[in-house]
């Protein structure tokens, strides 16, 4: 695992979670704002592949402490694919390049992955 040296920022970041807008077929993102540290309840699918990316930073690791994730890959983009079969929520943490760090309350639901990504 990288060793991540700590940045202190301030200000918030803002994790955008796409959903469908039933009148045009298309994404809409939802915000869900978070502040470095921060934690979010998110639903992520658990029969599809969730991708999670943070602009400007590279997503540098994902921790599980309980076993939650049973898939992650890194993106050449910097982002992270994320696959589960857990059917109960489990938290994991964020840690990117830059310092940024924040925790998400997974909770898995059936159907398709979706894309999450924080922005400040």
């Amino acid at each position: 695992m990288k060793i991540i040296r700590p940045l202190f920022i301030s200000g918030c970041l803002f994790f955008v979670v796409p959903s469908i807008s039933s009148a045009t077929g298309t994404l809409a993102p939802t915000i869900v704002p978070l502040v470095n540290g921060g934690q979010a309840n998110i639903a992520i699918s658990n029969t599809d592949p969730n991708l999670f990316t943070v602009p400007g930073d590279r997503i540098t690791a994902i921790n599980s402490l309980d076993g939650g994730l049973t898939n992650q890959e890194q993106t050449e983009s910097g982002g992270a694919i994320l696959a589960t079969v857990s059917k109960k929520p489990f938290t994991f943490i964020v840690e990117t390049e830059r310092g940024l760090n924040f925790s998400i309350r997974a909770v898995p639901r059936e159907g398709g992955g979706a894309n999450y990504s924080a922005g400040h």
